[in-house]
């Protein structure tokens, strides 16, 4: 045996002596052991032992990275919440790579692997505490403190024991691999990780509320669990606090108790109460009732889908047909009635993409249109019945949009008179929703005397709403484009606002009748808003020198998931001032 060899097995052989674990602890800290210091190859079935142990740490690290940043869009966002993400996951991967030098020199691998698992368990409760922060941190900090403080060091730590098989490849006892073979398996294990990451993201929102299990809150106890398994640790011993916070304080927990303790926080500090929630496809769906003031929302994560008044406003109690919506916005969808159409039909129907609590399903169905629904969440759908007063007698289509569009193009599927395209959460459309192609696949839907109304929401003088606009009027225009009040004098501003779009399949844009007393349904909303008023002049849309891109296609769609983060900066705000603070904090 080479001397220097000698020399490190001299080293270590005390510590593997006075260390006092289980044999079975004894065991794998003598693989870990001589591992960091370099020594002689190793056995075969100890590098395949801590080969699979350190896959399996990757894995973990997978899971926990998925769940944390699922966890945040409650109180967030999804897009505030993605902000800085991926850039923390680097780092992490980074150092955690760079680190195996000096914990090598150090002999520091065991405080390491013991300490993940403690690390581990008392993330939920640091997270818990760092969420309930977010008024003070705000968007663009919150998301980024809080994982730096509790994902962060934890796969730092989890990569450090992932990718530590690497010194175990070597080309003989003991020659050491080049650079560049480092770099390479360190970008290939990166490649897993981020592979490994985005299945298990897809995993749980295509699974959640299946069962309580895979919540994302339970999710990271149950990744703790394993990290436990995989490295058992007497330090555990200092995460019953935390445990016992998960057992009787942690109200993100989806169990009848927890679920108890926040109605009863709820009700302590706050006018609304608990009617149902559970996490979703889309997100964390929930649905709150302010007592004090009549109305319901429903809720995912950090956004609205709709709300509607328990009572019908002063005047209007004997004529209203239909709950009043608080967003009476929305009611202008229904415009698409009052567009002149030649030869207009006996029998209608409505296509409506992306369902909310249902107020334009609601007034379509109370004027007898024969209406179909595509909702991507059956939560949201089940929730608009139980809870916003959906009639049953539509057709429900629970399937991703572009999807249906596809499968009813290729069918030759039927054709509609009327589409209402209504898609926004969260701070910003979904983009494929927004494409040449999608729309193309829609326009292809609609009858050669049909109307569309698509809703868009955000800085209408943003690149992401010249973008949106130039892209619509080009397949489906001509279109005529109405806002939900005034604009603001003040042209510096931020214009974040409601805008309503008009289109048909005629050479011409569409021209609107005079609503008469039935078109309204005895709602005060409709009064309102129904009939189409402040129009926008479709010049403010055409392309700048700074605009990169004159239409959206699938082949640049990253372009508007860029542009719309500011606007789910900007509606993260608005949402502070609609629901309190700590309505948005007590998931």
């Amino acid at each position: 045996m080479p001397q220097k060899h000698k020399a490190t097995l001299k080293k270590t052989q005390p510590l593997a002596k006075d260390t006092k674990y289980t044999s079975a602890r004894d065991d794998q800290l003598k693989v870990l052991s001589r591992l960091i210091a370099d020594t002689a190859p190793l056995p075969l079935k100890a590098k395949v032992q801590w080969l699979v142990q350190a896959f399996s740490c990757l894995v973990l690290a997978a899971l926990f990275t998925s769940v944390s940043h699922l966890s945040l869009s409650p109180v967030y966002g999804d897009i505030p919440s993605s902000l800085y993400h991926s850039q923390l996951i680097a780092v992490a991967f980074l150092l955690g790579w760079a680190a195996q030098t000096p914990i090598r020199q150090f002999g520091l691998m065991d405080s390491v692997v013991f300490g993940i698992p403690l690390l581990a368990a008392w993330i939920p409760s640091l997270q818990f505490f760092l969420l309930n922060q977010s008024s003070y941190l705000g968007p663009l900090l919150g998301p980024l403190v809080t994982e730096s403080l509790t994902l962060f060091p934890l796969l730092l730590m989890s990569i450090c024991i992932a990718t530590s098989p690497v010194q175990l490849v070597q080309i003989s006892g003991s020659d050491h691999l080049t650079s560049a073979s480092h770099a390479a398996l360190g970008a290939v294990s990166y490649s897993i990780f981020n592979l490994l990451r985005n299945w298990f993201r897809t995993f749980v929102l295509q699974h959640a509320g299946s069962l309580p299990v895979l919540s994302r809150v339970v999710l990271q106890y149950i990744t703790t669990g394993l990290y436990a398994l995989l490295f058992p640790s007497k330090l555990l011993f200092f995460a019953i606090p935390s445990i016992l916070h998960a057992a009787f304080l942690n109200t993100h927990i989806p169990l009848p108790y927890s679920t108890s303790l926040l109605e009863s926080s709820l009700a302590a500090h706050s006018s609304y109460k608990m009617l149902a929630r559970q996490d979703s496809v889309t997100g964390y769906i929930s649905v709150l009732e302010n007592v004090q003031d009549n109305f319901r929302v429903l809720r995912c994560d950090h956004s609205l889908l709709g709300g509607m008044w328990l009572q019908p406003p002063p005047g209007f109690e004997k004529t209203s047909k239909v709950k009043e919506p608080i967003y009476a916005v929305f009611t202008m969808t229904e415009a698409v009635r009052l567009v002149i159409r030649e030869p207009a039909s006996t029998q209608e129907n409505c296509l409506i993409v992306g369902l909310g609590i249902g107020t334009s399903a609601v007034g379509m169905i109370s004027h007898g249109i024969d209406t179909t629904v595509i909702e991507i969440d059956p939560l949201v759908h089940q929730y608009a019945t139980d809870y916003f007063e959906l009639p049953t007698n539509h057709t429900t289509v629970i399937q991703d949009a572009v999807q249906y569009v596809q499968s009813a193009q290729a069918a030759n599927h039927q054709t509609y008179d009327y589409i209402i395209h209504d898609v926004f959460t969260g701070g910003a459309e979904p983009a494929d929703l927004f494409t040449i192609e999608f729309l193309r696949g829609l326009h292809s839907l609609l009858k050669p005397n049909g109307v569309i109304a698509l809703i868009y929401a955000g800085d209408i003088m943003s690149e992401s709403a010249r973008l949106v606009m130039r892209t619509i009027d080009s397949v489906l225009g001509p279109c005529r484009v109405f806002r939900e009040d005034e604009a603001s004098e003040n042209v510096d501003a931020d214009d974040f606002t409601n805008i309503v779009i008009f289109c048909n399949r005629g050479p011409s844009p569409p021209q609107f009748r005079t609503p008469v007393e039935a078109d309204f349904l005895g709602s005060y909303s409709r009064q309102t808003y129904l009939a189409p008023r402040h129009e926008v002049e479709q010049n403010i849309f055409r392309p700048r020198p700074t605009d990169r891109n004159l239409y959206i296609t699938q082949s640049n769609v990253e372009i508007l998931r860029d542009g719309q983060k500011q606007s789910a900066i900007g509606h993260w705000k608005i949402m502070r001032t609609v629901l309190p603070d700590f309505v948005w904090q007590a998931w």
